[in-house]
Formats: C-alpha cells, structure tokens, sequence
C-alpha cells in the first residue's frame, strides 16, 4: 500500500514525445488565440520554428479549441512519417471517413475490390461525394490519387451544411517526398475552396519554409501569413512546473524551481524531459522535497537522453557553422580572437545568418553577441568542443 505522503504517480504525467496534451502546453496563449482566429477566418497559416520546439502541441491546442467550438473539421498529416503518396491519401479519407458516414479504411478496401461493386458502395455510402470517391479509387496514378485526396477535402467543405475544414501539414518541407508537385497541388485546392479550407503549415526547416512561401517562383509564393513559434515565457513554465509537481506530492519551488528553469528553460522539450526525469526520480525513490542535487541529476540525465538528437543536429552542420557555433558556446564574440580575410568573413557572416533564421541561435547583448535558443544544446556543443562557461 503506497505511502500517503509519498510522490504521486501518474502515467504520461510529464510527456516527452511527440505533441503533449492540450493540459501540458504551456503558455503561449496569445499566440494560440490569434492561430484560433486567423484559421476560423480562413486564413492560411505558416508556423516555423526548431524541431522540439512545441509547434506540433501547439497548434494541436489551437484546432482542439476550433473543434470543440463546433462547426471545424481537422484534418492532420505529419509528413515526418507519411512518406508515401497512398499513405497520404490513406491518411487523409480515414480522417474524412466519420463525417461522410464511412468506416475508416475505406478507401483501401474499395480499392481492392471490383470495379462495379466500387461504384455501387461508394455512390450509396458517400451521397454527394460519391462521384470524387469513385475518381479517387479508381485513378491509377498515385499523384493523381494524391490530387484526388486533396480534391475530396475541398469538394466536403464546399457542400451545403459542411463544418469548415482546417488541415494541419506538419514537417511541410518533407511533403515532396508524398508527390514533388505537392505544392502545386495544395495551392489549387485552396484557392478553389474559397475560405472554406484553411491550411496551417508547420516546418521546422525555417530557411526552406520561408523559401517555399516568399518565392515568386513558387506556387505557394504569399499563400500564408507567417506564425513564427515562440518560446513560453520562463515564468509560464514556473507556474506549470510547480502546480505540476505539487498535484503530485512533490515541492518542487524557489531555489529547486530555479535550478531546474536554469538548466532547461524556456526550450520545450529540455525542460518537459528534465521535469520528467525528476519526477521519475522522487517516485521511485521516495522524495517529495527535492534539493538541488536532485535538480543538477535530473538536468544531467534530461541531457544524455537527448544527446543522439544533438549528435544528428551536430551532424547536419557544416564546418562553418561549427566554428560560429564553437564561437557562442564558448562565450565569445563570433568576430572574436580570429583574423579574418573580406571572403572569410563573408562566409562567417552567412554561417551566422543560417543559425539564426533557423532558430539555433538568438541575438544576444551586445553587437556580434549571440546566445543558443536550447540551453541542453548549449552544454552539448562545449563538452564536444572542449569548452568552458
């Protein structure tokens, strides 16, 4: 029989992968309520920022509020993992299937039967859409499956009595991989929904986001406002943590509460894993007053389960984004103790510009000063450079 003053355990209770629960995003809530608006408008949106950073929790919290609001109908695809153009035609008529008044799966199933019993079951189950179902089963080329897809989203928002449709395209960089004229294609469906579809794209590749969106020569060129991901506020997430663990039997407050922000916040993911690694630590050791020891363990640990992540975002740099990076870790003005020639400083100055833009780095004080957006990041690249706070 558990303790009555011991810890609190609760499965999922500091979750660490993939989107959190709408109840575990923290702060940002000025930000969710102009997503919440811009979407009911019809506006498209554009969300950039770093991998882990929340975008995905985010704006899940924002279209859960547009659902339970009524009259919105979302549709999710995360081409992190729908790599495949049937995937995403899969993917998209399973979401669709419940408001149409089909089981999920459909679309598989239809398409390995006959061609008259195709027809016959989908012009009866589908009614108005029936006949974009049938074009969608029996298209034998996978873009023009991938087209059909898109096109049965628009051709539901468009019927008479239809909730609006929000779809969310997370990893959007990625979405060639499911057809390479994706873009193309998204570009003709929005525009021939009227308002009655609105796109939310999120990436976390800023440079090639906000290629795809700024340039002329690209069919998405102007097609979404640009939603930037910010952090929470240090002291959204002391609220959250401290209610958090005080729900759970644990003081967690003032110089533990501190200690845990300064080695993780305000980045998601490094303060949501170093929370959980504390938890975990009090639950199965019995510990409802944490101290600082515990804290520094559980910011150490946080840190070694992230550390393939940051050896595969190591790994994705070239070498002069290394030195620049070498440069802030070690505390240094990024023109400092180094001479320079105009070509060398030219290319220092783009290595700089690429960190900056896709949210690695942040300005700092002071000119030439820049500071990691990921505290754990930071720690990571001086032990692999050798260096000193």
């Amino acid at each position: 029989m558990p303790r009555v003053n011991a810890p609190a355990f609760q499965e999922n209770y500091f979750p660490t992968r993939l989107a959190v629960p709408a109840s575990d995003v923290v702060g940002r809530r000025d930000y969710i309520r102009n997503l919440v608006f811009d979407l009911s408008s019809g506006e498209n949106v554009v969300v950039v920022g770093p991998r882990r950073v929340g975008k995905s929790s985010v704006v899940n919290r924002a279209v859960s509020d547009l659902e339970k609001a009524g009259k919105t109908k979302v549709l999710t695809v995360n081409f992190g993992s729908v790599v495949a153009g049937d995937q995403f035609v899969q993917v998209v008529t399973d979401q669709l299937a419940p408001v149409v008044g089909v089981q999920p799966g459909w679309f598989a199933k239809l398409k390995s039967a006959g061609a008259s019993q195709r027809t016959t079951s989908l012009m009866g189950k589908l009614g108005p859409l029936g006949q974009a179902g049938v074009a969608l089963v029996e298209e034998a080329s996978v873009g023009r499956r991938v087209a059909g897809a898109l096109g049965l989203v628009t051709e539901f928002a468009l019927l008479k009595g239809s909730p609006r449709v929000v779809v969310v395209l997370d990893e959007f960089q990625d979405s060639a991989a499911v057809d390479p004229k994706f873009e193309s294609l998204v570009r003709g469906e929005a525009d021939r929904a009227k308002g009655r579809v609105s796109f939310a794209f999120l990436g976390s590749a800023p440079t090639m986001m906000r290629q795809a969106f700024s340039d002329r020569r690209r069919p998405l060129y102007r097609a979404g406002q640009s939603r930037p991901m910010p952090d929470a506020e240090v002291a959204e997430w002391a609220e959250y943590l401290e209610s958090k663990f005080a729900a759970a039997r644990i003081r967690c407050r003032g110089r533990t509460l501190d200690a845990l922000l300064e080695g993780s916040a305000p980045h998601a993911q490094n303060t949501m894993a170093t929370a959980y690694h504390l938890y975990r630590m009090c639950c199965l050791n019995g510990i409802t007053d944490p101290g600082l020891e515990e804290v520094r363990d559980a910011v150490a640990v946080a840190a070694e389960s992230l550390a393939d992540i940051f050896v595969g975002e190591w790994d994705r740099f070239d070498a002069g984004e290394r030195t620049v990076l070498g440069q802030v870790a070690r505390r240094l003005d990024v023109y400092e103790h180094v001479s320079l020639d105009h070509r060398q400083r030219n290319a220092r100055q783009r290595a700089l510009k690429r960190l900056t833009e896709d949210g690695v780095l942040l300005h700092g004080q002071g000119r030439g000063r820049y500071e990691f957006r990921e505290p754990m990041f930071d720690r990571f690249v001086q032990d692999r450079l050798g260096g000193s706070r």
